[in-house]
């Protein structure tokens, strides 16, 4: 990636970002941020009129088509977001025969879209302190943080050696993160780790369950999940939903409604006090496809509850599945109950994921059991 010459006074050179201050000099780590940019928060209230007035002695660059009003500030802007938004860095996409970096088809965290360690170019803010004052904050903001808790590239950084090291400040600019959970650590307290960084300003959470995410995947075992519960076998997934049934039919008692119980994983996001969207990915093997369809169908009627600073507000789902299918990874154990005795392993198996999302709409707060 790189801009020179082009009368903008600007040279932009390939650079990965580290998650540090733009100030620190570790600037070749690759982090595992994601290349979707999804935030459109504006930047325009960190802007100035620079090619009138100073800001704080910094220098306007008057000489450049960006500062001296040549170019509207809405015209910069989109560049300083296209030049700081994050891309695949093809050139260090997996070497197989020595394995230096973990992605490709042999691995089970690869997907189409994330073949290869993702950079982003953070040269721009070497140019100038201007520049510096009014960029440095969008490496964090309009790029999605990647976190991951289970298979996972060999450069991934835990939360602590990831988001500890940002300061207070950078923290509370991250928007958007993706979480790849197994249902281990989805059916805890998943997100009070996050709190303990004071990440509950972020507006956007993203959750995956991989295909290998499942509990007892290796053994195919029917998928089960449900976001008023802990863990749950499918029975009790399968009782949950014939109870929910009556209850539309009129038949249930209003005292024995389905609800959230104590420590369910649905009532982590209330912890957020911005949260805007949750973003949930269900992955599995083509084979079990119908089992995912209709846990994607039920859903449909799964309301999250919002902060409690945030009143008569819930999490609904919208209409429609997002679909994607893949062919697996080479290598990859395809437990089938055709091939479960004698653990064959084939050349790849198909993959995919149903995707669900949810948003702040008005409604009264979800039921909870004892």
């Amino acid at each position: 990636m790189g801009v020179s010459g082009n009368g903008f006074g600007l040279a932009i050179t390939s650079q990965t970002y580290s998650g540090l201050p733009p100030s620190s000099t570790n600037s070749e780590e690759t982090t595992t941020f994601s290349s979707s940019s999804t935030n459109t928060q504006s930047i325009s209230n960190n802007n100035f009129n620079s090619y009138t007035k100073p800001y704080n002695g910094i220098n306007p660059q008057l000489g450049s088509l960006l500062f001296n009003g040549r170019i509207p500030a809405e015209i910069r802007n989109q560049i300083f977001r296209e030049a700081l938004t994050e891309y695949a860095n093809t050139a260090k996409r997996s070497d197989q025969s020595s394995n230096k970096y973990a992605y490709g088809l042999y691995i089970p965290f690869s997907r189409p879209d994330y073949d290869c360690p993702l950079a982003i170019a953070t040269n721009l803010l070497l140019t100038c302190r201007i520049v510096h004052h009014e960029v440095s904050h969008l490496p964090i903001s309009i790029n999605e943080h990647r976190l991951w808790f289970g298979d996972a590239p060999s450069m991934h950084k835990d939360l602590r050696s990831y988001i500890g090291r940002m300061s207070a400040k950078q923290r509370l600019l991250i928007n958007t993160i993706k979480l790849y959970k197994t249902q281990f650590y989805l059916e805890t307290t998943w997100a009070k780790p996050l709190m303990l960084y004071g990440m509950d300003n972020i507006k956007s959470v993203t959750i995956t369950i991989g295909r290998r995410g499942w509990r007892r995947w290796e053994g195919d075992f029917p998928l089960a999940i449900d976001p008023r519960r802990g863990p749950i076998s499918n029975l009790e997934m399968t009782n949950l939903w014939q109870r929910l049934e009556r209850e539309k039919e009129g038949a249930a008692d209003e005292d024995k409604r389905v609800g959230f119980k104590a420590r369910s994983w649905g009532l982590e996001f209330q912890r957020f006090k911005r949260l805007e969207e949750i973003v949930i990915e269900f992955e599995t093997v083509e084979y079990q496809i119908d089992q995912l369809r209709e846990i994607v169908k039920q859903a449909q009627d799964w309301v999250f509850p919002t902060h409690t600073s945030v009143k008569n507000k819930v999490f609904k789902a919208e209409d429609g599945v997002e679909t994607e299918k893949w062919m697996g990874p080479k290598g990859f154990v395809a437990r089938t109950r055709q091939n479960y005795d004698n653990g064959d392993v084939r050349e790849g198996e198909p993959v995919v994921l149903l995707r669900k999302r949810w948003r702040i709409v008005d409604g009264d707060a979800p039921i909870f059991e004892a």
